[in-house]
């Protein structure tokens, strides 16, 4: 029996690649699924054996190929999921906004034209405010939210108003307040809470007191602030302080109201 010379085999294995391409191309064209059933009616041991080898050829190709678009699938998905979450969100945000919206036009104490309406951002952890292109703000300029005075306008730059909210401890944030039963004081923050202080011991405090401005420079009176959650007790302080209540946070707030005085 005569040996198979190198030559031959390295033409065998050409031809070997040679059909193994052009079955990959069959394959991806989509002809060898039209040709198999007719290959199969062939009774001839010799084409069998070609059609289940080339079968076996193709089943690497078919696993990367199945695997691949499974792949591409799932990262379809994965995108489609992210977009549905941001729609939502954005859905939220937008129902919120037009619920604060209701509140604000259903409120009496708003009046026409000397209130408008912005978003709250959050600038390096600062407290802030988006400028309105209509409108001019100044320094001092009182914000509220839900109708509650949170803060006032501290710094205005280029795009943006920061804030100095009330529970800031900054003297030049300080208000003149009083309580339902015309009990007069100070507002002031101590970093955390906001303090109504500056109480003379001779007056009356109750947990539960409503506290609002007295009114003063660029911020008007009667606007509500917030109510006794807690008095301090201090017997060598020669006046009262309490701990107020808000009835909304800045970082939890979308828009904010800036009162034009």
């Amino acid at each position: 029996m005569r040996s198979v010379s190198r030559k031959d085999q390295i033409n065998l294995l050409l031809i070997a690649v040679f059909l193994s391409f052009l079955l990959l191309i069959f394959e991806s064209l989509g002809v060898l699924r039209i040709i198999y059933p007719y290959v199969y009616r062939i009774k001839s041991p010799f084409v069998l054996v070609g059609v289940e080898l080339s079968q076996l050829l193709l089943t690497p190709f078919r696993v990367v190929r199945t695997s691949h678009k499974a792949h591409r699938r799932v990262q379809d998905l994965e995108r489609n999921y992210s977009e549905s979450l941001a729609q939502i969100s954005q859905l939220e945000g937008m129902e919120q906004e037009n619920k604060y919206l209701r509140s604000l036009l259903g409120s009496s104490d708003i009046k026409a034209g000397k209130t408008i309406i912005v978003r709250s951002v959050s600038a390096y952890g600062q407290p802030a405010i988006m400028l309105p292109s209509n409108e001019t703000l100044r320094i001092g300029n009182p914000v509220l939210i839900s109708g509650a005075i949170i803060g006032r306008i501290s710094e205005l730059e280029y795009s943006q108003a920061k804030l100095s909210l009330l529970s800031k401890n900054n003297p030049e944030s300080l208000l003149l307040a009083k309580t339902q039963n015309d009990v007069n004081g100070v507002i002031k923050g101590d970093g955390k809470r906001v303090l109504f202080t500056e109480v003379l011991r001779s007056k009356q405090l109750q947990v539960g007191d409503r506290v609002s401005t007295q009114g003063q420079e660029g911020v008007a009176s009667n606007l509500f602030i917030g109510k006794i959650q807690q008095i301090i007790e201090d017997n060598s302080s020669p006046v009262q302080t309490a701990v107020l209540e808000q009835i909304a946070s800045f970082y939890e707030s979308t828009l904010v109201e800036v009162r034009l005085e």
